[in-house]
């Protein structure tokens, strides 16, 4: 068939093209295929011997580090000579230190959590004391303070595993010497700031561990609260030196209702609570305008206290009071509170702002709270009680003026007459603390005096 046939002269043409090929064509093919043969086995061959030659070196290398490791450890320690202590500073232009040298640095509780159950865990950072004598007013806030020492990450550790440490490290911690609560908004920070400006002492304005048990240990015992806080004020307190020789907490008035579990933690430490006219308090609270004042903060959810005071039926009607009238009973209620402390305390002591600085100097220091001071240091606590407390180093810096007599005038009848009902009784309250405390001395006469 045609179709047939075509196939026969197809394979005849194929036939007739393979016999008109070159001669020693199939033999060149087939050297050119065993030469690529060849040329891939070298390949692979010498990157063989290249993972090879790299694997003895790295043997051998591995040898000799492990057997030189071995004739260190083998051989006998040379006894270190006992590093001699650090004299302390001696006074220069360029530090400024006092004769007995610069404040030292050391590792100080800066936050404590889970104080309710088990060992709390504690954060640690290595505080720059020496930074705050210098001018108290730049850090007048333990914030401040914690901001300047550039604490980061710090160091961390259970509460108790940190006390047993800084007894086996045979440190005595300083004890406290005074506490400072405050109405708020009432020239605290002012004393902390004096008290600061002594290198010798040790001043916590407003830090946050203490309050952490204080007010946030709300199913704690008695005596577990009391253990926590013994702890917890050793460490702030373990200056590892025998440098510091006084340990002073100023603490926020939140803290003012549970005084009494800080004094029966330390029922031997003198403490004092600042108090102030009511009209001049309330509008310090409120110089960002009414319902902008710390004192308006428990406002939505008032505590049991500031309800009673109010004579409100209920938490709802208490906390759709005016701005000023809670205002006026939360005050009263921190004064109160003071006022209970005081009458089971024979430590306390109620101060008047009328009768600041002086009668910190004349008197709370150095009869109150037995701080005696040397000439040099008395004129340090001098010059920081003439400057804003809060200056920070900003536009406030420089001397400090009484703005008393502007607040009274700039007061509106709400605040004059929530201050009247609410917050006046127990001002009156507090003063005759003072006369009884005293002997009779409400210590305004003080508030002038210079060393």
């Amino acid at each position: 068939s045609t179709q047939s046939g075509g196939c026969v002269g197809i394979a005849a043409v194929g036939r007739l093209r393979s016999s008109r090929s070159p001669p020693g064509a199939a033999a060149l093919v087939q050297a050119r295929q065993a030469h690529m043969a060849r040329s891939r086995g070298a390949s692979f061959a010498w990157l063989l011997r290249l993972f090879l030659a790299g694997a003895a070196v790295a043997t051998l290398g591995l040898l000799y580090t492990t057997h030189a490791q071995h004739a260190v450890n083998d051989a006998p320690l040379a006894a270190e000579p006992p590093k001699p202590k650090a004299p302390l500073k001696k006074p220069d232009a360029a530090s400024g230190c006092p004769a007995q040298g610069c404040p030292p640095r050391f590792w100080a509780p800066v936050s404590i959590a889970g104080v309710e159950h088990g060992d709390p865990r504690v954060s640690l950072c290595k505080l720059a004391f020496d930074t705050y004598w210098r001018d108290p007013s730049k850090t007048p806030m333990f914030r401040d303070l914690a901001s300047a020492s550039r604490c980061g990450r710090g160091r961390a550790g259970t509460l108790n595993t940190l006390y047993e440490d800084m007894r086996k490290k045979n440190i005595k911690p300083v004890k406290p010497s005074g506490f400072v609560f405050h109405e708020s908004r009432v020239g605290s920070t002012l004393v902390a700031n004096m008290l600061a400006a002594v290198p010798t002492n040790i001043v916590y304005s407003e830090s946050a561990p203490p309050p952490a048990v204080l007010n946030h240990c709300r199913s704690c015992s008695k005596q577990r609260k009391t253990d926590i806080l013994q702890k917890l004020i050793a460490l702030m307190g373990a200056s590892p030196t025998n440098y510091h020789t006084h340990l002073f907490f100023k603490f926020q008035s939140a803290t003012v209702p549970n005084i009494r579990s800080l004094l029966d933690a330390f029922p031997e430490t003198p403490w004092l609570f600042v108090y102030r006219d009511p009209v001049q308090t309330m509008m310090s609270h409120f110089k960002n305008g009414v319902g902008n004042g710390p004192c308006l903060r428990q406002r939505r959810s008032p505590p049991p206290a500031t309800i009673k005071i109010l004579k409100a039926e209920s938490a709802a009607k208490a906390s759709r009071t005016s701005p000023e009238n809670y205002c006026a009973a939360h005050l009263a209620m921190l004064t109160s509170s003071a006022l209970d402390a005081d009458g089971s305390s024979d430590r306390g002591l109620l101060v008047d702002y009328a009768s600041m600085p002086g009668a910190l100097e004349a008197y709370v220091f150095p009869k109150h709270f037995g701080l005696s001071l040397a000439p040099e240091d008395a004129l340090r606590t001098h010059a920081a009680s003439s400057v804003y407390s809060k200056a920070r180093g900003g536009r406030k810096a420089g001397a400090w003026e009484s703005d008393n007599e502007k607040k009274e005038r700039a007061a509106t009848p709400a605040i004059k007459s929530a201050a009247a009902t609410y917050l006046q009784p127990t001002f009156e309250r507090a003063r005759q603390a003072t006369l009884s405390r005293t002997g009779g001395d409400d210590l305004v006469h003080f508030r002038d005096f210079a060393p």
